[in-house]
């Protein structure tokens, strides 16, 4: 029954929009009193109280600059490869850089990318291929940087492949525009 009123409610909504579009201002509907509150008023606003969101963990000026350098010490040295902040973090900061998850359609295939892109640059019998992503962290910026820890496989002539270790830095940006940093043997995995 439900799906009924919903199906009603989307007939209805043309035939409102048509009435009103004949009227002498050009369809512009004057006639606040069809709106549940039609005018914002100091008693329809939230106090500045209520308009606060309550945060998980609050934490004082010392702790918050406690964290920040511990955030600081692990992901300047590391490049962005090692992060301390947690996903669900209530960090304040703009830009961290902050674990994603390995599995995420996006990040496969930009790991993908830069492992394609980077055999572009070497002989045809020697190639890395991929395996998997073994960490990675995500930085907004105007799109995504994402440092990647990648598990590849290495092949030199015809030789057998070797398992290796991999760090891309790989750009996301808005539609769809994808760019390789660079792809080098991993410095700061412990695998």
């Amino acid at each position: 029954m439900a799906d009924r009123e919903d199906d009603d409610r989307d007939r209805e909504f043309p035939k409102k929009f048509a009435d009103s579009s004949s009227s002498s201002n050009g369809g512009v509907v004057d006639d606040d009193s069809k709106y549940a509150n039609p005018q914002p008023s100091m008693n329809s606003c939230p106090s500045p109280q209520q308009a606060k969101v309550p945060r998980k963990n609050k934490k004082t000026p010392a702790e918050k600059e406690l964290s920040l350098r511990k955030y600081f010490d692990t992901v300047g040295p590391s490049e962005g490869f090692d992060s301390v902040v947690d996903s669900d973090s209530d960090s304040d900061m703009l830009g961290d850089i902050r674990p994603d998850s390995v599995d995420d359609e996006e990040v496969i295939e930009a790991a993908k990318f830069a492992v394609n892109e980077h055999n572009k640059t070497l002989e045809k019998q020697n190639h890395l291929i991929f395996e998997r992503v073994m960490k990675v962290n995500t930085q907004v910026v105007v799109g995504f940087m994402l440092y990647m820890t990648l598990e590849v496989k290495e092949r030199q002539g015809n030789e057998n492949e070797e398992r290796s270790f991999y760090e891309a830095k790989v750009y996301l940006g808005i539609n769809r525009h994808i760019a390789l940093e660079f792809l080098r043997p991993a410095i700061h995995f412990k695998g």
